[in-house]
């Protein structure tokens, strides 16, 4: 049986891209209308990307709001089959 492939968090992803632009929190949250604890939890995988979060930072960072859903469903795809007993 095959191991399945390690999946990458969006909030990892997003927090490498942030840091490498040199993006501040506050920054990041007022570009995204989040609040500081809204923006922690986009970061740390405890909110998911909704379509409208999703086009805010396909905006944001010049990618399109499909890649985000994508990322966000593959994510979270591996825990719901965990939660199902698959």
């Amino acid at each position: 049986m095959r191991e399945p492939a390690e999946v990458l968090a969006p909030g990892e992803l997003l927090r490498e891209e942030f840091a490498a632009r040199r993006w501040t929190g506050e920054y990041v949250g007022r570009r995204l209308s989040l609040s500081a604890g809204e923006l922690q939890g986009l970061l740390g995988a405890r909110r998911p990307r909704d379509e409208a979060l999703a086009g805010k930072l396909a905006e944001l960072l010049g990618t399109s709001a499909d890649l985000w859903l994508q990322l966000e469903r593959a994510y979270r795809r591996p825990a719901a089959m965990v939660d199902a007993g698959e």
